[in-house]
C-alpha cells in the first residue's frame, strides 16, 4: 500500500462536513492509497509550513501533497510571500 500525507486548509481537512466525507477519504476508498489528512481550516500556506516542521513524518511515505494559498489570497498575502511560502515547503520534503 502507498502512504500520502497531504497538507493544507480546509479544502484537505473536508470542510463543511470533516475528513470522514473529504475527496482523501474518497481517493481511500477508491484506491489502495492510504492518505495522511494533515489539512486544517483557515491555515494560511506559513501556518501549514510550520505544521508541517512539527512532525517526523514516517519513513514509509511516498508522497507528499501541499494544497495551500486559498486562503493567503483572502486574507491579502502578497504573491511574493505566498511564493516564498511554497519555496519553503519544496525545500523542507
Amino acid at each position: 500500500m502507498k502512504y500520502v500525507a497531504c497538507y493544507g486548509d480546509s479544502l484537505v481537512q473536508g470542510f463543511p462536513f470533516g475528513p470522514r466525507y473529504s475527496w482523501t477519504a474518497q481517493v481511500e476508498k477508491l484506491t489502495q492509497i492510504k492518505i495522511l489528512n494533515y489539512g486544517v481550516c483557515g491555515d494560511c500556506c506559513d501556518d501549514i509550513i510550520y505544521r508541517m516542521r512539527q512532525y517526523a513524518l514516517p519513513e514509509y511515505l511516498h508522497h507528499v501533497i501541499f494544497l495551500g494559498g486559498a486562503n493567503d489570497i483572502l486574507q491579502g498575502r502578497r504573491l511574493e510571500d505566498i511564493s516564498r511560502d511554497y519555496k519553503r515547503v519544496l525545500e523542507w520534503c
